[in-house]
């Protein structure tokens, strides 16, 4: 297998991981050995002569007025990277809602085993382990067990559900309905709180155990941007357009500041932050862990294919652990040793190859 087509893997599965809040890109950029590349390549880039540079290495023909600012195998190297996740996105994000849906305790049993294995790998990256470690180990556990309490399912719902009410009972819901223009015109708060959204999610993304879908769904705009996204797929509108645009430019905003910070924690206390980043995937558990508490709710307002519909005994998957019981026990635990058999053979496999 070439480059470009690992390469190109790496991204699709860096981006599959970032649809699901609770899994994060940065764990799999660490297992699949490239986390401390990118985070070096990103920390070199020049915005301003970035756009040039891509030019020449899209055209290898075309004559270059003036030399690359960055090496060219490592702009193509992000080329490939981003362009494997963003088929990712487009072509994963239907059918991860639905397995998420209809088969959440099994998928987030199998990310569990995934990443439970996976967190030896930075523990591995250290160059001289010592008690001192402790201290940011603890300290990137905390940090993402804290994140995760902000994630409340049964609130965003029915908050969610509230503003659905309201247009629903609207003397005007029917000649609403029938505009699309109307569906899926977005509020310039929204465009803003995207673009804040955008750059603290990709924040989360280059961090191993922090995910920028559960970042996303903190800030009330996780369901914006992957309904957005499955919008654009069916029927293009210059709305949907605008708003992934301003994600995009939020994410990249999110990329250029905090990618240095992390560059230069990694130069300065490698092992600290290998540390850190073991806390973090470690803290991630907590919100992976697939047994749920679900909670019936008698009524709420839902969209659905466009159209908003009132449903009643909404049974949600809450943000509640509990102890594994009931018919999926069986199918979960299954599922889980696959996750981490498939991780031990990847690190058995990554070893064996150095």
């Amino acid at each position: 297998m070439n480059r470009t087509i690992k390469e190109l893997l790496a991204g699709y599965v860096v981006g599959a991981a970032n649809i699901i809040p609770g899994v994060s890109g940065g764990t799999f950029l660490l297992i699949l050995g490239l986390y401390e590349r990118l985070i070096t390549i990103l920390s070199s880039i020049h915005p301003m002569q970035l756009l040039f540079d891509f030019g020449n290495c899209i055209v290898p023909f075309r004559k270059q007025s003036r030399p690359l600012a960055h090496p060219r195998e490592d702009l193509l190297f992000l080329v490939r990277l981003v362009g494997g996740a963003a088929l990712a996105l487009f072509t994963l994000s239907h059918v991860i809602t639905i397995l998420l849906e209809s088969h959440h305790t099994i998928t987030y049993a199998f990310f569990f085993g995934l990443i439970l294995i996976s967190s030896y790998i930075p523990i591995r990256l250290l160059r001289t382990p010592s008690i001192s470690l402790f201290l940011p180990l603890l300290m990137g556990g905390f940090l993402s067990l804290g994140l995760s309490s902000f994630d409340q399912p049964v609130e965003t719902t029915l908050s969610r559900s509230a503003q659905y009410e309201a247009r629903y009972y609207a003397e005007d819901e029917t000649s609403a309905d029938e505009s699309p223009l109307k569906q899926t015109a977005y509020s310039p708060r929204t465009y803003g709180a995207v673009f804040i959204s955008g750059a603290l999610a990709m924040a989360a993304m280059i961090l191993p155990g922090l995910s920028g879908s559960l970042i996303l769904l903190m800030l009330g705009q996780y369901l914006v941007v992957i309904s957005a996204i499955s919008a654009l797929l069916r029927s293009p509108a210059p709305e949907h357009i605008l708003l992934l645009t301003i994600m995009a430019m939020g994410m990249l905003f999110g990329l250029i500041f905090f990618v240095k910070v992390i560059h230069t924690t990694l130069q300065r206390f490698h092992d600290g932050t290998m540390s850190f980043l073991t806390g973090l995937i470690l803290g991630s558990l907590y919100t992976l862990w697939p047994f749920k508490e679900r909670q019936i709710l008698p009524e709420v307002f839902l969209r659905e294919d466009g159209e908003i519909v009132r449903v009643e005994g909404y049974e949600l998957i809450t943000a509640i652990n509990q102890a594994p019981s009931g018919d999926t026990l069986l199918p979960a635990l299954t599922a889980f040793l696959f996750g981490a058999g498939t991780m031990i053979i990847c690190i058995y496999l990554k070893e064996r190859s150095q």
